[in-house]
């Protein structure tokens, strides 16, 4: 029997960048040999096993799978934040939701309540209430300057509607104010939308992109035209010159 041993070229022979080549290995060795290495699994396993590249890709491989496993492990210690936080997340939704339905339904209510009371109404209601409290007042000071009151009852009588009608008069104005400022501005009736569904893009901010809407991000869409990027290896058309 042959003694036939391979050797791997060295790094300077012309070897291509991406191929493994065991060609080399074998140019020498006779008939009799390659048979025996065609019958000898081991051995075939053996020479390729010694291969700078397979054994570059093996340690790469056990490094990639070790950086997994780390990460799996960090995952699994985070899920239950992740949980929680998500958790968080669906009750602040829920609490947000119901307060967008107590705005809409209060928000209504408040339009409705516009609709049935008429302000300028309200006003005369309360330029009357407080023409008759500031009459009130007016009748306890000539009372007292007739002497049917005493001073002490005065006093605290007087007070008290004084105060009343000064506070009827600063709502008459205000009430005033807002009469007129209706007049000019006549108020418009608004409903606030739902909040959007975590996770989603509203409709109103799909057409934000400085792209034609037809390309803008989308489950399926394309972000870019297609063919946008050229790869490395295409090659540009001869131009004959």
């Amino acid at each position: 029997m042959s003694q036939w041993s391979y050797q791997y070229p060295n790094p300077g022979q012309n070897v291509p960048k991406d191929e493994i080549d065991f060609t080399t290995l074998l140019e020498d060795a006779s008939m009799e040999e390659l048979q025996e290495l065609m019958d000898n699994e081991d051995k075939i396993n053996e020479i390729v096993m010694d291969n700078e590249k397979i054994k570059k890709l093996k340690l790469d491989r056990e490094l990639i799978q070790a950086e997994n496993r780390s990460i799996a492990d960090h995952n699994i210690t985070r899920e239950p934040k992740l949980k929680e936080l998500r958790e968080e997340l669906a009750l602040k939704y829920e609490q947000l939701k119901e307060l967008n339905d107590n705005f809409n339904t209060n928000q209504a209510k408040l339009d409705s309540l516009h609709k049935d009371v008429n302000l300028e109404t309200m006003l005369a209601v309360l330029q009357t209430t407080c023409a008759e409290t500031e009459e009130q007042s007016e009748k306890l000071a000539e009372d007292f300057c007739e002497g049917e009151l005493q001073l002490a009852e005065f006093m605290s009588t007087f007070k008290a509607k004084r105060t009343l009608a000064h506070m009827r008069r600063i709502k008459t104005d205000k009430m005033r104010e807002l009469v007129l400022d209706v007049q000019r501005n006549p108020p418009v009736s608004s409903t606030v939308s739902p909040p959007p569904v975590p996770g989603r893009i509203p409709n109103s901010q799909q057409n934000m992109y400085p792209y034609p809407s037809h390309f803008s991000p989308g489950p399926t869409q394309n972000r870019f035209p297609p063919n946008a990027y050229s790869s490395g290896n295409q090659q540009l058309p001869y131009k004959w010159s």
